[in-house]
């Protein structure tokens, strides 16, 4: 038995290495960067672990769907612009869906200079601003008409199938 044993040896290169870190960390900075501005997880009443949690739990559950990612060394150049190449995505899917629900904040800051509300404010902690009724109404309409009607699937989905577009 011992003689099996001392026969099995793992070997791996620093290539494989190479593999394995940008297998699960190039994707995890489009995911991440993608939740740092996404419409609810975005806030910042979220905590930053949650939002770090919750990047991590969406790259690894579409794992298998990625295809293959060619091996780079972490400290370089090529690195570093891969690095900005994910964020950039990230970020882009993010500011785009939260766009739409800077559409429903203009329409209710309108609706609320309409119907004369525009003085009734109050300080918004989460995003440093004083929105009016209207606005702070309409946008908690938004969030909740998003997830009932499973918004975040095809947001998430469409995340995923960045990677085989981009």
């Amino acid at each position: 038995v011992i003689g099996v044993l001392s026969s099995i040896v793992i070997q791996f290169t620093l290539q494989d290495l190479h593999t394995w870190i940008g297998l699960f960390l190039w994707p995890l900075f489009r995911v991440a960067s993608f939740f740092a501005v996404a419409p609810i997880f975005g806030e910042s009443a979220v905590p930053v672990p949650v939002k770090v949690g919750c990047s991590v739990v969406i790259r690894l559950a579409f794992t298998p769907m990625i295809g293959p990612i060619p091996p780079i060394p972490p400290y370089s150049f090529a690195a570093l612009g891969t690095i900005a190449e994910q964020v950039l995505i990230g970020l882009a899917l993010g500011l785009t869906t939260k766009l739409v629900f800077a559409a429903v904040q203009v329409a209710g800051e309108f609706t609320g200079l309409q119907m004369g509300l525009s003085f009734a404010s109050f300080f918004d902690p989460f995003s440093g601003v004083n929105p009016s009724v209207m606005v702070r109404l309409m946008n908690a309409f938004a969030i909740c008409l998003f997830v009932s009607v499973n918004g975040p699937l095809p947001v998430v989905s469409g995340l995923v199938g960045t990677f085989d577009l981009i």
